[in-house]
């Protein structure tokens, strides 16, 4: 779990470690990271798992960002975190997909750089639907951290 960063939300992270992880201290391991946790975590471990063992990529750390509590409304919590302007599709409100960036540069990444051998020169990022629209804006406020 991450401190709480707003009244109404605390996240969490999934992390799926390499086989080889703690048997090599100074190595560093690329890291995809992936919106919407909750519902993409298993099917991009799985995904990567398999491209792992077929030598198509190296050993990576998967992390899932998600959401802590119960009774979530994610479609709210998700159209916050991952759209920015003014409003995005059904929800009208408060989107900040710039807090969202943060959270990930200041709190996510340092954690896993420090704490999991992360290399800090090999990030991915992934995201499906509004998760893809935040990739985007990423990419394009901040094209150097991924």
């Amino acid at each position: 779990m991450l401190p709480a960063t707003a009244p109404d939300r605390t996240y969490e992270l999934y992390i799926s470690l390499p086989e080889s992880f703690g048997k090599q201290p100074d190595r560093k391991y690329p890291v995809i990271l992936a919106t919407d946790g909750y519902w993409s975590f298993a099917g991009i471990q799985s995904s990567v798992g398999g491209l792992v063992y077929g030598k198509r990529i190296p050993e990576s750390i998967v992390v899932g960002l998600s959401y802590h509590g119960e009774n979530l409304d994610y479609g709210k919590l998700r159209a916050m975190d991952l759209a920015y302007g003014t409003s995005h599709g059904q929800f009208e409100g408060d989107v900040h997909a710039d807090r969202y960036l943060d959270l990930i540069e200041r709190q996510v990444l340092p954690l896993l750089e420090r704490e999991y051998q992360a290399d800090p020169g090999h990030r991915y990022l992934t995201g499906s639907s509004a998760g893809g629209l935040f990739v985007l804006y990423t990419m394009l406020v901040k094209p150097n951290l991924f």
